[in-house]
């Protein structure tokens, strides 16, 4: 059966990010197109992509927010000290994508992905998979430890309609093993760190995963204000480079100079995924 693919893309985590996801997935499509032409001009009509991105961050917060935008700091991020908790969210994001993902199938959609490019939300990628009904996605295993909550009712799709929610610390931990790295510098908070490190032991990777800032020091919330106010600083200088240790970026509001970004290797990924399947399919 030939797959029509359709993503619904969860933006706003942080905007800016949810941009160089999409502009990285063009690129890469592209690329891998213009590959299969061997010489052959490329058209935007051979995409077999469709795409819906959903940017309601201030809906989904709403009950957080405070009554002036002033008053708005890093307490409403998630994952950070003082911070939001992931599952203050999860059912806010679930009513939001439950109407695309049925709006997907009516348009013939048969393989739909729900695309979050946020690391924080990894342990959230799980639990809408679960509150699905569906395997969950590309890899990643539950852990005995995992909090997925309650679940909300499993969708009612077509039955040859396939929903897969990508684990980005999965995608991004099998694109570094797959270069060999063993040793990794994370920027990230902690939600994001805890998840790569969960996902590292239960892929069976023997890797050394220490974040930045480093523990004790400054909150990642604060350090990623004073960052958006000032610039990312030079993080090379904190690197292990004599055990190979390479920079991860893991926030997606940042653009960390010398680092692996992890939203381009989604990117990558999510792409090759689609065509490869064309490939077997044409």
């Amino acid at each position: 059966m030939n797959r029509v693919w359709h993503d619904i893309v969860v933006g706003d985590f942080g905007r800016e990010g949810t941009l160089r996801y999409l502009r990285a997935f063009e690129v890469a499509e592209r690329r891998i197109i213009v590959q299969r032409l061997v010489g052959r001009p490329f058209f935007d009509e051979m995409r077999r992509v469709k795409y819906t991105v959903l940017g309601a961050l201030r809906q989904i917060k709403a009950e957080f927010l405070p009554a002036s935008d002033a008053e708005i700091d890093h307490r409403v991020l998630i994952g950070t000290r003082n911070g939001l908790e992931q599952t203050s969210v999860r059912q806010q994001l679930f009513d939001l994508i439950t109407p695309y993902l049925r709006l997907a199938a009516q348009n013939n959609a048969n393989a739909i992905r729900v695309v979050i490019p946020c690391n924080s939300l990894s342990d959230t990628a799980m639990w809408l998979s679960q509150c699905m009904g569906i395997p969950p996605g590309i890899g990643h295993e539950a852990n005995a430890g995992d909090d997925i909550g309650t679940m909300p009712p499993v969708l009612c799709l077509p039955p040859d309609v396939t929903v897969v929610v990508p684990h980005l610390p999965t995608i991004v931990l099998e694109y570094l093993n797959t270069i060999g790295v063993r040793n990794v510098l994370f920027v990230g908070t902690q939600d994001a760190l805890s998840a790569y490190m969960n996902t590292a032991k239960a892929l069976g990777f023997h890797m050394t995963i220490r974040c930045w800032p480093p523990p004790g020091t400054m909150d990642f919330g604060t350090w990623l204000q004073e960052c958006t106010e000032s610039g990312c600083p030079d993080l090379s200088v904190a690197m292990n480079v004599e055990a190979g240790e390479v920079i991860v970026c893991g926030c997606t509001d940042l653009r960390v100079p010398g680092a692996i970004d992890s939203v381009e290797i989604l990117a990558e990924r999510l792409a090759t995924d689609v065509y490869c399947d064309a490939d077997n399919n044409d």
